[in-house]
């Protein structure tokens, strides 16, 4: 405890859940760039965390199917979306 200040963590696996709680006041939080960008509107601030974390997402798919004509099309749209995010957050 420094200056008064209560610095007792606030544990959570959600981003969404620690985005929350910063909204909210409850202090800072170390998110991915997706969850992040859905707060930038509501007041919180992204700052870049070096070193930088790189994280692998995959898309899963059955082994016994090839991939449908909706799922290329959902592949490309969360290819541009993701690439769209993270330019917007220049973490790319």
């Amino acid at each position: 405890m420094r200056d008064n200040i209560d610095a007792s963590p606030i544990r959570t696996p959600l981003s969404m859940a620690a985005c929350n709680l910063v909204a909210a006041g409850a202090g800072i939080a170390l998110v991915d760039p997706f969850s992040a960008s859905c707060f930038l509107e509501r007041g919180l601030q992204t700052i870049p965390f070096r070193p930088r974390v790189d994280a692998a997402v995959s898309i899963i798919t059955a082994e016994s199917r090839p991939l449908s004509g909706a799922g290329r099309i959902f592949l490309d749209l969360a290819r541009a979306h993701i690439s769209a995010t993270l330019d917007k957050l220049g973490s790319k």
